[in-house]
């Protein structure tokens, strides 16, 4: 059981959809994680400054911005629901439309090659209907 909640960034070889399929069934929520947005030892590096829009319905485009945000590699979460990052988002900028499930909470960013690392943000974003 150990083995299956960890993250995926612990397993180089785990597949992207397998880590999405954890991150989207909030199992990345459940493990231990430095919080970037409220972390200031140097241990953790993804730093969420700011989304905009703060808020926005299912499908609607969002862009996040920081250091050290993973590029496309980044998984996003939107209160469990998973967002991919588009093509031409790099480590400053993430592009990422509204997940299918999201809820009204921070946004969390994982990046799988940064172990035991996740960014938040200090904003709340709103899942408008």
């Amino acid at each position: 059981m150990d083995k299956l909640l960890r993250r995926p960034s612990v397993s180089p070889s785990l597949p992207r959809a397998v880590a999405g399929a954890l991150a989207g069934l909030g199992l990345l929520a459940m493990l231990p994680a430095c919080q970037a947005g409220n972390d200031t030892s140097s241990d953790c590096p993804i730093n969420v400054a700011t989304i905009s829009p703060v808020s926005g319905r299912v499908g609607d485009p969002v862009t996040i911005t920081g250091d050290s945000l993973g590029g496309v590699d980044a998984f996003v979460a939107f209160s469990g629901a998973v967002a991919i990052p588009a093509a031409g988002s790099t480590e400053t900028t993430l592009l990422v439309t509204v997940p299918l499930g999201a809820q009204t909470a921070p946004i969390t960013v994982d990046v799988p090659s940064r172990q035991n690392c996740q960014g938040m943000s200090d904003a709340t974003f709103t899942v408008t209907p």
